[in-house]
Parts: C-alpha cells; sequence; structure tokens
C-alpha cells in the first residue's frame, strides 16, 4: 500500500486517532494522521516524499513516533538522502 501523509505543525491532537509525528535535527517537523497498517517503510517513504532539503545536500537524520489513546506504540530512527536531480 502507498500511503500520503499530511503534515499538520503544532500540538498533536489527543484524541483516539494513530498518527506519527516525524522529527529531524532541526526539531520537530510535524504530525500526520495514519491509515491502519502501515508499515515502517511505507511511513518512511511518503516523509521523503514530502520532505523539503531546503537546498542541503546532506544526508538527515529522523525520528518517528507512532501513537494512538496517547501511547506510544512505536519508535524508530532512520535516514533520508536527498533527492538528487538528474544533469
Amino acid at each position: 500500500m502507498k500511503i500520503e501523509l499530511d503534515f499538520q505543525h503544532g500540538v498533536a491532537p489527543s484524541d483516539k486517532a494513530l498518527i506519527v509525528m516525524l522529527r529531524d535535527a532541526r526539531g520537530f517537523r510535524g504530525w500526520s494522521y495514519l491509515p491502519e497498517g502501515a508499515t515502517q517503510p511505507e511511513i518512511e517513504n511518503a516523509f521523503v516524499s514530502i520532505y523539503d532539503f531546503q537546498g542541503s545536500s546532506e544526508a538527515i537524520e529522523c525520528e518517528a513516533t507512532i501513537r494512538k489513546d496517547d501511547t506510544i506504540i512505536g519508535h524508530w530512527s532512520f535516514v533520508i538522502q536527498p533527492q538528487l536531480e538528474p544533469w
């Protein structure tokens, strides 16, 4: 399944929905509702597809936290590479 994340900024909702919160070396990047059954690679790929590297060519270290019912049910770190434009 391919997922798309619709990132919001600010405090994540404290409701019963499944959400993912992402941060990078610069700080909190936002949160998004998450479909049930989304896998770790799908979440990372969806994040990479919308990430703004702001011109940086350096790899970015990120952290993802999955929450439901105000409980952390998953947390991991990952590295994303800038998407190089073909010449």
